[in-house]
């Protein structure tokens, strides 16, 4: 029986998983404190596979392994024992040799613990069986690692691809933009030019309204000037011609008077 209560006989001989279940998984960040996360492990063969925790609801529907897990712990020469931990009772230590330090995970209670201890312990053991097991799974890895490489190469060509064209779209519409905004000036300028010389035609309008005007009133000044002075002329001839008539009355007048005094004489 398994910590999810599946049998073995219901997953080891379909897909060679011995258990799987949720498990705390202690990590420690460099010069931070140590932390616990919850994971979901799945014990194949040799190998402990973990992942996020919400695989658990995929896997117990397909009832088949993720090839991109949180991380793998291979257990073949490894020591499992008890133990326990800062706020966890049910602990379990993974060592090895070639491990920086022991790998710890706690389950919930003693009874999980002491299931995941056994299945541990049992896979640890080398067999031919599990050598077979590992290679397997190392070369389905490896496979899938030069495809995920292929696949991280497609995608960063094609995410240069898409940034160079949007670089490129980007510099067209800036290019848009600044030719809106010279267009936009030229036309602001071109507007002001318009009423420049719309202000100026009216103000030309306007002075030669003023021209015509001021020539009208010359040129009725000018009639009226000339009529004055040819009204004058004709009352300064009629002036010079009649003091030599009235002279001429005097001397009449007198050349008669003498006459008549002479006449009584």
């Amino acid at each position: 029986m398994t910590p999810e209560e599946t049998t073995s006989e219901e997953l080891g001989p379909i897909l060679g998983v011995q258990c799987f279940g949720t498990l705390w998984k202690k990590y420690k960040k460099k010069n931070r404190p140590a932390k616990w996360s919850k994971r979901f492990f799945v014990l194949k063969e040799c190998f402990l596979i973990y992942y996020c925790t919400r695989f658990k609801k995929t896997f117990q529907k397909t009832r088949r392994i993720d090839l991109h897990p949180k991380g793998i712990i291979p257990l073949i020469g490894c020591s499992i024992v008890c133990g326990g931990d800062v706020g966890k009772k049910h602990c379990l230590l993974i060592a090895h040799p070639q491990f920086p330090s022991a790998i710890i995970v706690a389950a919930p209670d003693f009874k999980t613990q002491d299931e995941w201890l056994k299945a541990l312990r049992s896979a640890t053991k080398i067999s031919f069986k599990n050598t077979l097991v590992g290679e397997t799974m190392i070369r389905e890895l490896e496979s899938r690692g030069v495809m995920l490489c292929e696949e991280k190469k497609t995608y960063e060509e094609k995410l240069e691809l898409e940034a160079k064209a949007r670089k490129e779209e980007h510099e067209r519409a800036a290019e848009l933009t600044r030719m809106k905004a010279e267009l936009e000036s030229e036309r602001e300028k071109l507007i002001r030019t318009t009423k420049k010389l719309k202000d100026d035609y009216q103000n030309v309008k306007n002075e030669l309204k003023v021209t015509n005007e001021m020539k009208m009133t010359l040129e009725q000044e000018k009639m009226s000037l000339n009529s004055k002075n040819e009204h004058l002329q004709s009352n300064m001839e009629v002036r010079h011609c009649y003091p030599v008539d009235i002279m001429s009355s005097s001397k009449k007048q007198e050349m008669n008077a003498n006459v008549i005094h002479f006449s009584s004489k």
